[in-house]
């Protein structure tokens, strides 16, 4: 399995690379903040999106800004990646909010060609990576079902496909890669019957 890396924007369901995406301020009471991870609203600003909540998702930070004007982070190498901690107030985050863009992301177990379809949860979140700045947030694989009426509004990713990055794309089984393609289908801006 390789190393999670949280949600990487892939593609764009018209076939278009070009990705929709929006500043929000942050949550002062929110978890550290990621590029790549999954976030919602609370009272109109971000917090990370967490497993097992039916809370609609906004969509993937794409990029981090500091609180001192609104200006992009920088990365300080060699010691520290970007992200926003939890104690920082008035930070801005840039987030992918295109319901229509299909992120890659790795699956904490094996899935198969029968999971594509399906809808599941994002894994009990873990911390980013904070030398990278990078979110560790990957799909939770035994969580996928058959949509039903019941579970399409509440479990937030559909599998769309196997990962660009496979390294076995034959057969049924995905078992030594992990990494699959997925809408975000519980969305703000993808409104439910």
């Amino acid at each position: 399995m390789p190393q999670p890396f949280g949600f990487r924007a892939s593609r764009h369901l018209n076939g278009s690379n070009c990705f929709s995406t929006n500043t929000y301020q942050v949550a002062s009471a929110a978890t550290d903040l990621w590029q790549d991870q999954l976030v919602t609203f609370v009272s109109g600003k971000i917090v990370e999106a967490s497993s097992a909540s039916t809370t609609p998702i906004l969509g993937v930070v794409k990029a981090l800004y500091s609180n001192v004007k609104n200006r992009p982070l920088t990365h300080n190498l060699p010691g520290t990646g970007n992200y926003v901690t939890a104690t920082t107030t008035s930070a801005y985050v840039e987030v992918y909010i295109d319901p229509d863009i299909i992120f890659e992301v790795v699956a904490d177990s094996a899935m198969s060609n029968l999971d594509i379809g399906q809808v599941g949860d994002i894994a009990a979140n873990a911390s980013g990576n904070p030398s990278t700045g990078k979110s560790r947030q990957e799909a939770d694989g035994s969580s996928f079902v058959a949509a039903t009426s019941a579970n399409v509004e509440t479990l937030p990713l559909i599998c769309v496909g196997i990962g660009k990055t496979s390294e076995s794309k034959i057969g049924t089984g995905w078992a030594n890669d992990g990494t699959i393609e997925v809408l975000i289908n519980n969305h703000v801006f993808r409104p439910k019957t």
